[in-house]
């Protein structure tokens, strides 16, 4: 890996984690995504814990993304190294249903 992982400070992650937002920051290394910081109501929105989450996303697909969003992902990750940040909001499938944290997002 020609790039480190970002790391937050313990005071940066806390602050992230308790959110009030369902908040996910990933980074993107030589084409692969790493999952780095998922916040309370992130975990909470998927029905999962913290661990188990980031577990699942670094290690898994993004299979239970809306079909429509997977190019949307395939396109923001081919270029996502030329910004310096960037904002990404798209669809997960829980329990069967999708859901999108911001309601002006979904089609």
């Amino acid at each position: 890996m020609a790039e480190a992982l970002y790391q937050f400070t313990d005071q940066e992650r806390a602050l992230y984690e308790k959110t009030p937002l369902p908040l996910l920051v990933m980074q993107v290394i030589d084409g692969e995504h790493h999952a780095l910081l998922a916040s309370d109501e992130y975990c909470k929105m998927v029905g999962s814990d913290r661990e188990s989450m980031l577990e699942y996303l670094n290690h898994h697909s993004f299979g239970r993304v809306y079909p429509a969003d997977v190019v949307r992902l395939a396109t923001f990750s081919a270029s996502a190294v030329k910004y310096p940040q960037c904002h990404l909001t798209y669809r997960l499938s829980i329990k069967g249903e999708y859901h999108s944290p911001l309601k002006a997002d979904q089609d």
